[in-house]
Formats: C-alpha cells, sequence, structure tokens
C-alpha cells in the first residue's frame, strides 16, 4: 500500500482529519526507516502541517489510535501502523456499507409504509432520493418561497458562524435560512433540537483541525443560538431524544413538502428523501407540533437553565 492508497481510507475509518494526520506521520517515518518516537511524530506533523501538537494532544490521540487498532508498540516508545487492525475495520465498514445499501433499497417504501400506518394510505405521496448537494439546494430553493419552516435535527445550525458554514459543503442552504429568518425577517423558523455537542465539537473539529479552536467556535455557536433564541422570527425548541424521524418542512403557505435525512456509518447526512404530499406533510406538521409541547422553548425561563446544561456539557467533554 502506497501513500496515495493510504490516504483513501482515512474517512472509511472515521478519524478526525488530524487523527488521520497522525496516523500518516507514523507511516511516512517508518517507510522512511526513522524513528516513530513521541518527538519525530510531532516534528514530521509539524513539518506536514505547519502546526505545532502540544504533547498533552498528541498522546490523547496515540491512545486513541492504539485504542482502534490502527497503531502498536513497535519497541520502547515507538509506533507503527496495524495494518491488520486498519484492513479488519475496513472489511466491517464494506459489510456495513452492504447492509445499508440493501436498506436503503426499501427506503421509499418504508416510508410509505411508516406514513401509511398514520391513516394516509388513501394518498400515494411522491416519494424521490436526492443526493447530499441536490438535496440542500432543493431545501435552499423552498425556503426563499417559504413562509414558515420546521426541522428537527440534532443541533440548530441556523446559529452557525460564517467560519463554520464555509466549512460545511451545505453552507449556502444554512446562509439561506439564516438570512430570511434573521436579517430579512421574511421567515418563521421551528426547530426542534437535542442540542448534541458531540455533533457540534466535531464538525468544529474538522474545520479548524486544533481542539482549542474548534472548543472556542462551539462556545461562539452557543452564545448565538442564545442571542438569536430571542428573535420573533425563531423559536428553538430543546428536547432530550429527538424523535425517530428527522425532517425539515419549508411551509408556502399549506403544508406539501417534507425532506427526511440519510446518514452514513459516521452519523454524517449524505442526501435525503423528498416526499410532496399535502397529507403526509400535514400529518408530518402535526406530529411535529405535538413533540414541540413535550420540549422546551429557549425563550422560557427555563430556556437558560437548558442552556447552562449545554454549555456544562461542552466543558466536561472537551474543555480543557
Amino acid at each position: 500500500m502506497d501513500v496515495k492508497d493510504f490516504v483513501k481510507v482515512g474517512r472509511s475509518l472515521g478519524l478526525t482529519s488530524q487523527q488521520f494526520d497522525v496516523l500518516q506521520c507514523v507511516y511516512r517515518l517508518r517507510v522512511g526507516g526513522g524513528s516513530a518516537s513521541p518527538k519525530a511524530i510531532q516534528e514530521e506533523y509539524r513539518k506536514a502541517s505547519g502546526k505545532y501538537l502540544i504533547k498533552p494532544n498528541l498522546f490523547n490521540i496515540l491512545r486513541f489510535l492504539k485504542g482502534k487498532g490502527y497503531l502498536r508498540q513497535a519497541g520502547f516508545g515507538e509506533y507503527e501502523v496495524d495494518f491488520d487492525g486498519v484492513e479488519s475495520v475496513l472489511q466491517e465498514r464494506k459489510a456495513e456499507f452492504r447492509r445499508e445499501l440493501v436498506e436503503f433499497e426499501g427506503l421509499a417504501d418504508d416510508v410509505s409504509e411508516y406514513f401509511n400506518r398514520v391513516n394516509l394510505a388513501h394518498f400515494k405521496p411522491s416519494v424521490e432520493y436526492l443526493e447530499h448537494g441536490p438535496f440542500f439546494r432543493k431545501i435552499g430553493q423552498m425556503i426563499r418561497q417559504a413562509k414558515r419552516h420546521y426541522t428537527v435535527g440534532k443541533f440548530a445550525n441556523i446559529a452557525y458562524t460564517p467560519r463554520l458554514l464555509d466549512s460545511l459543503d451545505r453552507g449556502d442552504c444554512f446562509r439561506t435560512l439564516q438570512d430570511y429568518c434573521l436579517v430579512k425577517k421574511k421567515l418563521k423558523v421551528t426547530y426542534l433540537t437535542c442540542f448534541d455537542v458531540d455533533y457540534l465539537y466535531n464538525q468544529a473539529l474538522r474545520a479548524f483541525r486544533e481542539p482549542g479552536w474548534a472548543y472556542a467556535e462551539c462556545e461562539t455557536v452557543l452564545d448565538r443560538a442564545e442571542e438569536f433564541a430571542e428573535s420573533k422570527c425563531l423559536d428553538l425548541f430543546y428536547v432530550e431524544h429527538l424523535p425517530g424521524l428527522q425532517l425539515v418542512m419549508p411551509e408556502k403557505p399549506q403544508p406539501m413538502d417534507v425532506f427526511l435525512y440519510t446518514r452514513d456509518n459516521r452519523d454524517e447526512i449524505i442526501g435525503g428523501v423528498y416526499i410532496r404530499s399535502p397529507d403526509i406533510a400535514k400529518r408530518a406538521r402535526e406530529m411535529f407540533e405535538t413533540e414541540c409541547g413535550k420540549a422546551v422553548n429557549l425563550k422560557e425561563p427555563k430556556g437558560k437553565k437548558i442552556m447552562r446544561k449545554v454549555r456544562k456539557e461542552l466543558k466536561q467533554r472537551f474543555g480543557s
């Protein structure tokens, strides 16, 4: 396996860019016949990235990679890539993708069956699967025409900073949402979210590559969420556990369209299902409103307590 082939496995291993960079440093050092000690790895990382990786972060990454089976000890204080461990994970992911392909082939039928169970069997919906890019472009187009917008998600991405949006390949869709809701004030947006700090932090870490910067970015996003929650055009509802269907519903002005996310084995959105049906959209909105009735609106007095809880969780998990 040469360097080019080795780079291709990074995403499939479920590693952050920084973790994979360290794994590549070990690989290059060993292939070159040099020492792969922590000091050598630190220096190789500096040469490759132009950034200095502090020792506590380096040792945390090395422990993580070793625990995952991607690295092993090679003598006293030295490391090498464990290709058996890497190949084992790739084979497991290959099997997972095959299972997901089988599941996806029946997704449209499953969606129809789900809504049939809520007494919508008399209406045959239009169901279409869209890849990631077309999926979010379609949502962005509908946002420009909508009066209301409902969404269920792991985090309120309407609060993301321009820097973080620049790192996302769906950032334009969220910029449109911010513009029409918070700037032009033409769109009333309602979010139902669990404020998943793991999800937010991992997105920030992929964007900024340094844990300290990623943590600071998360704090800024939480500040923005609290600020934006006061807007008359935005309602942020917190729920501890999200409902099973994570959806988006632009409404113009009557219910018609429903978008359902599909995710890969790393929980990343890879596209989604677009359903066009007034009956299904109306029922989906009713279900959404029922879930919001069980949740806490950040405008309520409890909202401050919820945000303190979210900030505490972020600090406990990722703070220095």
